[in-house]
């Protein structure tokens, strides 16, 4: 049981870093335009919004402030990542 449910995470990790990829590729773009056009990293309802999308977006309300946390932490790693293509 508890290996069948490891496999099930595994394929919902497998998933999840698919996404991942997805959503860097656009983090990338984004980058190059604030780049382009000399624009902040941070925009504090930009992120807001996206924690609030996304809590929204979940069916089981128990989860609320744990997605939020998830958002919080990836937009803070994507943030990162912009500041490294912006430096180039």
């Amino acid at each position: 049981m508890l290996e069948e449910t490891r496999r099930k995470i595994d394929d919902i990790d497998s998933e999840i870093v698919t996404l991942f990829e997805k959503r860097m590729d656009a983090v990338n773009e984004i980058a190059r335009i604030k780049k382009a056009h000399n624009l902040a990293i941070f925009d504090t309802d930009r992120e807001k919004t996206v924690i609030e999308n996304a809590q929204n977006r979940l069916k089981n309300p128990e989860y609320k402030m744990a997605v939020a946390e998830f958002f919080q932490h990836m937009m803070q790693t994507t943030k990162t990542y912009q500041r490294q293509i912006i430096k180039k």
